[in-house]
């Protein structure tokens, strides 16, 4: 009989911490969110410049702002071809300039 409410305490003790963690990572997740609704992501710049990745889907370079962000930050996102668009091409260097 002891075992038995030995074994319901702490079952008890168990689903309580259960509870109380849940509620300690709810609570973090909207404190999250609300920082991302005052700091949102923005793209301040687009370029006119894009490249594909290994799968073959375009990239394209922006600048963008927002989610933690002090300073701007130049990021590759996954955008459409547009009419203008210049792919980027990289060129391997044969030698070394002196």
């Amino acid at each position: 009989m002891k075992t038995l409410l030995l074994i319901l305490s702490i079952a008890v003790i168990l689903v309580v911490l259960l509870v109380i963690y849940g509620c300690l990572v709810m609570s973090s997740k909207c404190s999250r969110e609300e920082e991302r609704k005052k700091d949102p992501f923005k793209i301040i710049y687009r370029s006119n410049t894009i490249q594909f990745d290994e799968m073959g889907y375009p990239l394209r370079l922006c600048i963008v702002t927002g989610n933690g962000r002090i300073n701007p930050e130049q990021v590759w996102l996954d955008t459409l071809e547009e009419d203008g668009d210049v792919v980027l091409e990289f060129k391997k260097v044969e030698r070394e300039a002196e």
